[in-house]
């Protein structure tokens, strides 16, 4: 999986935790649920562009200079090898602190996410807020998120640093184009096809962590909340246009909290687990005797 691809599994995050099983629920949330991703949306782009101020377009024409020669002239492309070397130039001439400054509020806005479904999923099964969630309003959600989903976190601090990688490896052959004696195109036309082919593979890659990292940590907290809560059975819910892993799981019906297949079933899966809350009361609390 590219960074292209991670990065924007991020977005994909904040979608999947913020998810809520019943339309009614969806509603009442849609404001928070658009907020978060506006600020996801916003902390995503700062990150690109402080890649981008860290080194420039004229660090980056530089660095293609030098691997001029090993384009390929009637394609423009470089190879493999020789892309390599921009990328090793690249990622050792950005501050590390142009990254990890960056980490802490994509950070936030997660845990807001993940913190706010979990609390959702327990209020429409008639269970109240659990209390560390509750601290979702302070200062130290990023701690509260890497104690919770501390697999994902990690994940995230590798698609950081990761990201400016991908992000030159994306853009050089554009560079090494316009780098052509024979064709040179000036610094106007560039800079447009350098953001159209930026925006093209955010887009694209748009609909690819949810699915995959952050789909496994969500499908592992909503299991062990069924099973804590005494809650015995799931089926398979698909979504969208569902493949034939999906379509014969969810043809099984419901299964035992211990039959389920780890979500997502196979990458880009959408699907979820539904509990079978009929017949079900949520737990009494406890008395405690005078």
């Amino acid at each position: 999986m590219s960074t292209f691809e991670d990065l924007a599994e991020l977005h994909i995050a904040a979608e999947k935790l913020l998810m809520v099983p019943a339309a009614d629920e969806w509603l009442l949330r849609g404001s928070d649920r658009r907020l978060d991703e506006a600020k996801f949306r916003k902390v995503m782009v700062d990150l690109l562009s402080a890649v981008n101020r860290s080194v420039g377009i004229t660090g980056f024409v530089e660095l293609v200079r030098q691997v001029e020669a090993t384009a390929d002239p009637v394609t423009g492309k470089v190879s493999p090898a020789a892309g390599a070397v921009v990328l090793l130039a690249l990622e050792q001439r950005i501050d590390d602190s142009v990254l990890e400054e960056r980490i802490s509020p994509i950070m936030v806005v997660l845990s807001r996410a993940a913190l706010r479904s979990m609390n959702a999923e327990r209020e429409l099964i008639g269970l109240e807020p659990l209390a560390v969630l509750q601290k979702a309003v302070i200062p130290n959600e990023e701690i509260l998120f890497r104690e919770m989903f501390p697999e994902l976190a990690v994940s995230v601090d590798g698609y950081m640093v990761t990201a400016v990688g991908s992000h030159a490896q994306a853009i050089t052959p554009v560079l090494v184009n316009a780098a052509n004696p024979a064709s040179p195109m000036a610094i106007g036309p560039l800079q447009r096809q350098l953001r159209s082919q930026v925006a093209d593979l955010t887009v694209k890659r748009a609909t690819m962590i949810a699915r995959t990292e952050t789909a496994r940590v969500y499908g592992e907290t909503a299991k062990e909340t069924q099973r804590t809560n005494g809650i015995t059975r799931s089926r398979l819910a698909t979504a969208g246009d569902p493949c034939p892993i999906c379509m014969e799981e969810a043809a099984r019906g419901f299964l035992s909290i211990d039959e389920l297949k780890p979500i997502p079933l196979h990458p880009n899966c959408r699907c979820d687990w539904i509990p079978d809350v009929e017949n079900w009361l949520p737990p009494m609390p406890e008395v405690v005797q005078a």
